[in-house]
C-alpha cells in the first residue's frame, strides 16, 4: 500500500488504544490479584487463624486434664451437633470456632482433628506461637468474594480485549476528490448521501449520520460514528458536512470570525509610561 493509500485509511487512535489497553491490563492483574488471594493470602490467613484456635482448645483440654477427648473422628457430624447445642461447655465452645475455621478453608477432615499424641500436639503448638499475635480471622466472604471479584474483572477484561480487536480491524478510507466515505462493511456514503450530520453527542467523539432514504444499503439509517476510536475520521467527517450543507460551514466560519474578533476586541490596551530613569529624564535632586 503507498503513502497516499495509507494516509486515507484510518488508524486507531492512539489515546484510546492508550486509554483502553491501561483498563484491560488493569482489570486483567486485578484478576490474577484476586485469584492470589483466594488460593493463597486468605487460606493462610485462615490456616493461621485455626491452629491458633486448635492450641487454645488443646489448652482449655491440658487445664482440665481431658486430652483423651481431644481427637474427633467425624468433625463435619461433630460441628453439626455443636452448632446445634444450646449451652455448650467451654472446651465445647472451643472445639466449635476452631472447627468453624478449618470450615472456611476446607480443612475440615479427620486428618486435622485427629491426634496420635495431644500432648506433644499442644506443646509443639505452643513453642511455635510463643510471643505471636493472634491472627485476623477470616469472614464467611473473604474467599468467595475474590473468587467473585475475579469473575467479574476477568469478564470485563475479556469483553475490553475482544472490542479492542473488532474496533482494530474496522478500517474507514477516505476520497478527498470525491469526498466520499468507504464504511467498515464496504459501503460508501458521499455527502450528497447525507440527510443530516446529527453532532448532539459531539463532546463525547460520537456523530449520527442520517442517511437519505435512496441510499442503497443504509437508506434512512441512522449510523453511529465513534471519532475517538478512529485518527483522522473526525475531520473526514467535517469535510463531508461542510461539502453537505455548505449554508452551515459558511455559518460556523462567520461564527468563529465573530467570536475572534470579540476576543480580540475584550483585550484592553496597556500603555505603560516609562519611567525617568527609561526616558533619561531624571528628576534632579533638590537642594
Amino acid at each position: 500500500m503507498s503513502e497516499a493509500s495509507k494516509a486515507n485509511v484510518t488508524s486507531l487512535n492512539r489515546p484510546w488504544v492508550i486509554k483502553t489497553v491501561l483498563i484491560t491490563l488493569v482489570l486483567w492483574a486485578f484478576g490474577c490479584w484476586a485469584i492470589y488471594d483466594a488460593v493463597s493470602l486468605y487460606p493462610d490467613r485462615g490456616r493461621a487463624y485455626a491452629e491458633k484456635l486448635e492450641l487454645e482448645y488443646l489448652r482449655t483440654l491440658e487445664s482440665s486434664g481431658s486430652f483423651r477427648t481431644a481427637s474427633t473422628a467425624d468433625p463435619v457430624a461433630e460441628l453439626d451437633r455443636l452448632e446445634a447445642r444450646q449451652s455448650p461447655s467451654d472446651i465445647e465452645l472451643r472445639r466449635l470456632e476452631w472447627f468453624k475455621a478449618l470450615k472456611l478453608v476446607g480443612d475440615l477432615e479427620p486428618a486435622n482433628t485427629t491426634f496420635d499424641d495431644p500432648r506433644d500436639r499442644f506443646e509443639a503448638l505452643d513453642a511455635a506461637w510463643a510471643g505471636k499475635g493472634n491472627p485476623k480471622p477470616l469472614a464467611v466472604y473473604d474467599i468467595p468474594s475474590q473468587w467473585a471479584i475475579l469473575i467479574v474483572c476477568w469478564a470485563i477484561a475479556a469483553y475490553m480485549t475482544l472490542r479492542f480487536v473488532m474496533v482494530a480491524v474496522r478500517k474507514y478510507r477516505w476520497d478527498p476528490e470525491t469526498k466520499a466515505l468507504t464504511l467498515p462493511d464496504k459501503s460508501v456514503l458521499t455527502p450528497g448521501d447525507l440527510d443530516d450530520v446529527d453532532k448532539r453527542k459531539w463532546d463525547k467523539f460520537i456523530v449520527f449520520l442520517k442517511v437519505k432514504p435512496d441510499h442503497d444499503r443504509h437508506g434512512g439509517k441512522e449510523l453511529k460514528v465513534d471519532l475517538y476510536q478512529h485518527a483522522k475520521l473526525e475531520p473526514w467527517v467535517l469535510e463531508m458536512e461542510a461539502a453537505a450543507f455548505p449554508d452551515r460551514a459558511a455559518e460556523a466560519a462567520a461564527e468563529a470570525k465573530a467570536a475572534e474578533a470579540e476576543q480580540d476586541a475584550g483585550e484592553p490596551e496597556t500603555d505603560t509610561p516609562a519611567s525617568e530613569e527609561d526616558t533619561g529624564d531624571p528628576t534632579p535632586p533638590t537642594s
